[in-house]
């Protein structure tokens, strides 16, 4: 029982801008333009920040690099367009947390994550090194992370933690 795959105990992620004026939050049923975190919420610092539709001396003194789907002058101004029905914001409605990211943060929530210790020759440490993902119990895992040390002339005790996004 105790290796068995464990569901992700996190609730939701809290994107937010190197300075955290810009922030959203994605759980499994919504995308909030919100700054409320506990334990059981990740938190992911962007070096991005929002773009508004006009470039201020304010906007310039925030810390954070602004991301331009097309950037061009107009009127001696830059102006941000929508592009592909998506903007420049990380937050709403056609924000790019809401276009690009929604997706991946949701599979992340419903994950499962399994340590797995385990002894193997030096062939089977070599495959594994190489490999990006893995079956175990019927079930294809990701190899998120693999650690391994020398016990015998050439046999290794492997440490993996690997995640399946199953959703």
């Amino acid at each position: 029982k105790n290796s068995l795959p464990k569901f992700s105990t996190n609730r939701g992620y809290l994107l937010k801008s190197v300075d955290k004026a810009d922030f959203s939050l994605i759980t499994l049923d919504t995308i909030e333009n919100t700054d409320v975190e506990d334990e059981y919420t990740v938190v992911l610092t962007s070096n991005f920040k929002g773009m508004p539709d006009i470039i201020t001396p304010a906007w310039d003194a925030l810390s954070g690099i602004g991301l331009f789907f097309y950037d061009y002058l107009l009127d001696n101004t830059y102006q941000v367009p929508e592009v592909a029905g998506k903007t420049n914001f990380i937050w709403g409605e056609k924000g790019m947390l809401k276009t690009c990211w929604q997706l991946w943060f949701r599979m992340r929530l419903r994950s499962k994550t399994l340590p797995l210790n385990l002894i193997c020759s030096a062939k089977q440490k070599s495959d594994l090194q190489r490999a990006t993902n893995i079956y175990v119990f019927n079930q294809e895992f990701l190899i998120k992370k693999l650690e391994f040390e020398q016990i015998l002339e050439s046999h290794y005790k492997m440490k993996l933690e690997l995640i399946s996004l199953s959703y």
